[in-house]
């Protein structure tokens, strides 16, 4: 007779109950196909079209927001898109917080050592073979010490690639670096510098590996914290700029209850008419019928089906439990539909997070109660009518 958890429900491998976790379990989005399919049609047609993908996912919190920017980053790797996906968090921000904080994560996120190889790669190139990729002044436009910043950082020297970086990164520079960096000021100060870092950068990306980059922003609602309203119109003009460039592609993530509680920023007319009002994408509260098809791909990915069929043959399920199926495993049919009823009552909870922690809990019970099914009885005992 097993004495863990783990055993006692059939899980697979090392998982000790029934949590997702985004990055480990990105290859699995739960619930209904058309969510997946959704997301993949969303980046087949921007991919056929050449048009960056615009898309924001707002909900309540442990809805699976940052679970479905995982899969989303998955799907890209499953099916081959030119797509060079990168995961970032707007963090960290304060009343005054310039738009600096999140240029850093999106800059820092795309990984210093294989952005030197690739901005390395491509000046040999503008050096050798200038007719065949555009110039950095063309990559760089009128941003000089954005342009000069990318010469050094492309450069064989440690000792001018790091300042270089931390430059690009939107950091403050000591002053024994500016030489370094070739620079003429400690750090990026505008909107048009943000975007001319991050244009090149996409660009680069693009001429050396064919991809196009794909930001997935999670924790957007943290934004809404710039209250001060000098900061706040920095972030506006920055995050407008970054909307402009073509070879980015970008999908956030906004925890909120309710539309009207979304950061502002993202509901300026300006940002609204480039991220436009069909890519605004509501992550409802589950319904039944949802919560049925998220337990049981659930329960299908994390149940051994070995382990299982050993159980069922040994405890004669069938036999003795007249609604036993074994796709409901731990449950009885019977109490996997009154589950799933229970599980969506209340719209506030009726949510990924809320399910699986309350499946958690049921099964934990049945474990203490030396119970190897879920039944209607036992949920019963457990106060759910």
């Amino acid at each position: 007779m097993p004495t863990d958890f783990q055993s006692w429900f059939c899980l697979q491998g090392n998982r000790r109950n029934f949590q997702i976790d985004p990055l480990r379990d990105r290859t699995f989005l739960f619930g209904q196909p058309e969510w997946e399919e959704e997301i993949n049609m969303r980046l087949k047609r921007a991919q056929l079209l050449g048009t960056p993908v615009r898309l924001l996912w707002w909900g309540q919190f442990g809805i699976g927001k940052t679970h479905r920017l995982r899969h989303t980053e998955y799907l890209v790797q499953k099916h081959h898109y030119d797509y060079r996906p990168c995961y970032c968090i707007a963090s960290d921000l304060e009343d005054k917080t310039g738009f600096e904080r999140l240029h850093y994560e999106l800059v820092n996120s795309l990984g210093r050592d294989e952005m030197q190889r690739l901005t390395s790669s491509y000046l040999l190139r503008a050096r050798t073979a200038p007719d065949s990729v555009p110039s950095l002044s063309e990559l760089c436009g009128t941003a000089r010490d954005v342009e000069e910043a990318l010469r050094m950082f492309g450069s064989d020297n440690a000792n001018t690639s790091l300042p270089a970086w931390r430059f690009l990164c939107g950091l403050t520079l000591r002053p024994n670096e500016l030489q370094l960096a070739n620079v003429t000021k400690e750090a990026l100060n505008s909107s048009h510098e943000y975007s001319a870092v991050l244009s090149a950068l996409a660009r680069i990306i693009k001429i050396e590996m064919g991809k196009e980059l794909l930001y997935l922003i999670d924790e957007f609602e943290n934004v809404e914290k710039v209250s001060n309203k000098t900061a706040f119109g920095r972030w506006q003009e920055s995050l407008r700029s970054v909307l402009d460039i073509s070879d980015i592609s970008l999908v956030i993530a906004v925890g909120s209850e309710r539309f009207q509680d979304v950061p502002r920023l993202i509901i300026q007319s300006d940002i609204v008419r480039r991220i436009q009002k069909d890519n605004y994408v509501h992550m409802n509260a589950f319904e039944t019928a949802d919560a049925r098809e998220f337990v049981k791909g659930l329960l299908a990915q994390w149940i051994d089906p070995e382990k299982r069929a050993a159980l069922e043959a040994s405890e004669k399920f069938s036999s003795v439990f007249p609604d036993y199926d074994s796709q409901y495993y731990p449950f009885t049919a019977g109490a996997f539909e009154k589950y799933c009823d229970f599980a969506v009552v209340d719209p506030r909870t009726a949510k990924p997070s809320e399910i699986i922690a309350k499946l958690d809990n049921i099964a934990a019970e049945a474990f203490f109660r030396k119970r190897r099914l879920i039944t209607k009885d036992h949920l019963t005992e457990m106060g759910i009518a």
